[in-house]
């Protein structure tokens, strides 16, 4: 199976991470993709795909200023290649009280 988790922050992995964890023990496909990533949380971020054993990960270095953070045509085009391979998506809840979550 092809797991897919898309999330907004390189910390937000962790509201997921046992069942990332497991997939990967079982040995699905996992990929962990994040929309921001800055260089201080760069290494962060490596380190938790190691530690979660994603063998694939994705990351979005910066977010394109004139689009704005709530625009979501430039993210849906990006994205949306590889979700057609993708067998079950987890992201943030619709009512995420982080607000750059919902988007």
């Amino acid at each position: 199976m092809n797991v897919t988790a898309l999330l907004a922050h390189p910390d937000d992995e962790i509201f997921c991470a046992g069942t990332l964890a497991r997939f990967v023990a079982e040995g699905h496909q996992v990929t962990l993709w994040t929309l921001f990533v800055d260089d201080e949380r760069a290494v962060a971020w490596e380190k938790s795909c190691e530690a979660l054993g994603v063998a694939y990960k994705t990351q979005f270095l910066s977010v394109r200023e004139e689009d704005g953070f709530t625009s979501a045509r430039w993210y849906v085009r990006t994205l949306e290649p590889a979700l057609p391979a993708t067998d079950l998506l987890i992201t943030h809840r619709v009512n995420d009280p982080n607000t750059s979550h919902r988007t």
